[in-house]
């Protein structure tokens, strides 16, 4: 006796209307650039918040953004010392570019305990 088999239930479909002139003509161009009909890179986009890979490229394009900030400050950071210890009277402008290069113009992952004082030697 053959099996009956139920018919397949067809995906639900979606649609969604742009209705803003400039959203839609953007979205297009932005389709026609990545040499995809505007259907699929709907879908694309509406899968790729629904698994959460939006926020993941933000948040990661965020980090970026900190960690360019953070190099910035360190390198200002750097020079503001080097002027103090060399303008203060405190070392030769070689000795202070010396210290600063040690001490502060390092990887950021690298660590170590904060002593006390600039010895400067």
């Amino acid at each position: 006796m053959p099996r009956s088999r139920k018919p397949k239930k067809d995906p639900e479909v979606f649609a969604f209307r742009i209705l803003d002139v400039d959203d839609r003509a953007a979205f297009l161009k932005q389709a026609k650039a990545q040499g995809m009909r505007p259907n699929d890179l709907a879908r694309l986009f509406v899968l790729d918040a629904v698994r959460g890979k939006v926020e993941k490229e933000n948040a990661s394009e965020e980090l970026a953004n900190v960690r360019d900030e953070v190099l910035a400050t360190r390198k200002d950071l750097a020079l503001a010392t080097r002027i103090i210890l060399e303008y203060g009277g405190k070392a030769k402008r070689e000795k202070a570019q010396e210290w600063v290069k040690q001490r502060l113009n390092r990887p950021v992952s690298a660590t170590e305990p904060i002593s006390g004082g600039a010895d400067l030697g």
